[in-house]
């Protein structure tokens, strides 16, 4: 292959039309704009051969978009190593072979996007849908298969509820959907297919109770359902068909519990709901009977007198009777009958400070604190209280920046100050606990709201030499990484400056440096391979810890992505501007015991702004400076998904773990104050295409 300067040597022999001046100004790299406008002016094929291999994305992507060679495109959508220039590449392709294979290999989502938008072809789309790896593209080829057979196939070969959802809504076929609710041999896959059906009254007799249960939902006639309700069918069953009928009053006086439970579940009629929810002999069936009754009158006798908390909980969830809600608030037995009447009290300020001081039961005091405005009384609860949920919700309601920097500054618990440290808006409170917190996730929260001045200012000053460190690989300028390489008569400060570098040139500088050559060598060793990551490492301790792995050995997936979103500031063309890339990291993190899932989840980085600001110090790569903007592990999360299931003498033990995400957890399910978020398993499909 010809060079552009070899072409341009001899430019002016080129049959090709095109202009000599317009060949040089494709290649002069003074002006960013110009060269680009150049090169879609360009018709010779061998200069655009040439620039599509220059060193500039910018120049190559502008390049592939003006050439038509086979060759060139297919060599830069699967070589080229950047994911623009590749996207450029492929959406000029039509090899419908080729565009499976980047649809389903190629690193970046955006790639692999716009290539399965150009396939086109059943097997194809099925063929994605089956070998997906990630399951994102999984997700954009289900809806674009027409054939019900082959949608079939994929929710048979993906064990994945979503997969088996989705591609299952796709089928309109009825006779096939009803085929496979009625005899596949997988129980799962037959009941996703009843929830796609209209009618599944002939499943009504089908051996599998579950089968007969979820084939209910979907019969609407009154006098089938009738007809199941009061015969001889299983308990589930029977519920099931009294939940579907209009008219369940006759059995409220049936001899089975469930069958009961499931007519006070539908009924209105208040003297039937009123006489179940006093009398019923099955505390479950007055429960729900009572959740659903309105007599106020009817309600403060049952949540005075029943003799099941669970029962006067639902009766005080519906009171409205300020005088009775109090009396049962501040009496009740049960801490959660008192936690549920608090919090329909109106008003009330004493009881509310009395129970958020006085009440033994955490649940009661939590719900007390959250509607406390005192903020000297916030912060003796968050700084005394015993209970981690109280003091978390303490934490929550306080607002005064003074009393949340001291928290962040003293409190005792690790969790309570990493939270207040992200709350503060002042810097110097920030750089204060950043630059001595004995905890180091304290101290990354403080990090992560300091400007760049402040974490180098750490970094050269802090006591601490673990905040030093910390502040260090937070640092972005490379310049001021090599001064302190170069300059630090600490070793461990100096080589954790080396290790946090990423300029190759800079790197190399440092060579002069003996006592650096060792950290220099090992920190390009680093760049050119796939660096360990602490977050993995941080996980796997938490499924290492020997409380935890007694209970079963647990498996971890993490697979790092990013996506990038890039800008040029302060005018158009390189010459007039900066120009930057914003790399938006994330993590999927799956853990498995056996065939079950425990955790998955992806955690990502911030959104790209619209506007970023890149400083000269910020690394570069291919002539743009980067921003990363980096993925936060929720450590606790993955805490408490992999301490769900533990029994009382379980989470005894782990509560004295070294691991201080497995303590803490296990100390909070161990009191039964409620979880720290969301739900463990997050559906495994991508994202929406953004910008």
């Amino acid at each position: 292959m010809l060079t552009i300067e070899a072409i341009l040597a001899g430019v002016l022999l080129l049959p090709s039309g095109d202009d000599p001046a317009l060949v040089r100004a494709a290649n002069d790299r003074s002006s960013e704009s110009a060269q680009v406008e150049a090169i879609g002016r360009l018709q010779d094929p061998a200069i655009l051969e040439a620039l599509a291999h220059d060193e500039n994305w910018v120049v190559r992507r502008a390049a592939i978009a003006r050439l038509s060679d086979r060759r060139v495109l297919v060599e830069a959508a699967l070589d080229d190593p950047d994911a623009f220039v590749r996207e450029e590449a492929v959406g000029k392709l039509d090899d419908q072979d080729l565009l499976t294979r980047i649809a389903l290999r190629d690193p970046s989502r955006a790639v692999r996007f716009r290539a399965l938008s150009a396939v086109r072809g059943e097997e194809r789309l099925i063929d994605v849908a089956l070998h997906d790896p990630r399951g994102d593209m999984r997700a954009v080829a289900i809806p674009l298969i027409r054939d019900p057979n082959a949608l079939l196939k994929v929710a048979r070969a993906i064990d994945d509820p979503d997969v088996r959802t989705l591609a299952l809504s796709k089928i309109k076929d009825g006779a096939l959907l009803m085929s496979v609710a009625a005899s596949d041999p997988d129980r799962e896959l037959r009941l996703a297919a009843i929830e796609r059906l209209d009618d599944a009254s002939a499943l009504l007799r089908d051996p599998d109770e579950r089968i007969r249960v979820a084939a209910i939902a979907h019969v609407a006639d009154q006098a089938a359902l009738a007809g199941i309700a009061a015969g001889g069918d299983t308990s589930a069953v029977r519920a099931a068909a009294v939940r579907r009928l209009s008219d369940a009053a006759t059995f409220a006086n049936d001899p089975d519990a469930k069958v009961r439970w499931a007519a006070a579940d539908v009924l209105s009629d208040p003297a039937i709901l009123a006489r179940l929810a006093s009398s019923d002999p099955d505390a479950a069936v007055r429960a729900r009977a009572a959740a659903r009754l309105n007599d106020q009158g009817a309600l403060a006798g049952i949540a005075a007198k029943d003799a099941d908390p669970s029962v006067r909980r639902e009766a005080a969830a519906r009171l409205t009777d300020q005088a009775v809600l109090r009396r049962i608030a501040a009496s009740d037995t049960s801490a959660e009958v008192r936690a549920v009447a608090l919090g329909n009290v109106s008003g009330d300020p004493e009881l509310v400070r009395a129970l958020a001081l006085r009440d033994p039961d955490a649940k009661v005091r939590v719900v007390a604190a959250a509607r406390l405005d005192d903020s000297s009384l916030l912060e003796s609860i968050c700084r005394k209280d015993p209970s981690p949920a109280v003091r978390r919700v303490a934490l929550d309601r306080l607002s005064d920046p003074a009393r949340l920097a001291s928290i962040a500054k003293s409190h005792p618990d690790w969790v309570v100050r990493r939270d207040a440290t992200s709350r503060l808006t002042d810097p110097t409170a920030l750089a204060s606990v950043a630059a001595s917190d004995k905890d180091p996730d304290v101290r990354r929260s403080a990090l992560l709201l300091l400007d760049e001045k402040s974490i180098i200012a750490i970094a050269r000053t802090a006591a601490s030499p673990a905040a030093r460190l910390d502040a260090i690989r937070s640092i972005r300028d490379q310049a001021v990484l090599t001064d302190l390489a170069r300059r630090s008569r600490d070793r461990t400060i100096a080589e954790a400056a080396v290790e946090a570098l990423t300029d190759p040139i800079r790197l190399e500088a440092l060579r002069d440096v003996p006592a650096l050559v060792t950290a220099v060598s090992r920190r390009e060793r680093v760049l050119l391979g796939r660096p360990a990551d602490d977050r993995r490492e941080a996980i796997q301790a938490i499924l290492d810890e020997p409380a935890v792995r007694a209970h079963g050995g647990l498996r971890l997936e993490f697979e790092p992505a990013a996506d990038e979103k890039r800008y040029v500031q302060g005018g158009e063309g390189s010459e007039a501007g900066t120009k930057g890339k914003v790399v938006v990291e994330s993590i999927r993190v799956e853990i498995t015991r056996g065939n079950d899932l425990v955790f998955r989840r992806t955690f990502r980085g911030n959104k790209a702004k619209k506007f970023e600001i890149f400083s000269p110090g910020d690394p570069i790569d291919g002539g743009y400076r980067v921003r990363i903007h980096p993925a936060e592990i929720d450590f606790l999360a993955v805490a408490e998904a992999v301490l769900t299931g533990f029994n009382q003498a379980e989470l005894h033990r782990a509560r004295t773990a070294n691991n201080k995400y497995i303590s803490t957890v296990a100390e909070e399910l161990l009191e039964g104050a409620g979880t720290r978020g969301s739900s463990p398993i997050e559906s495994d499909e991508g994202e929406d295409d953004g910008d």
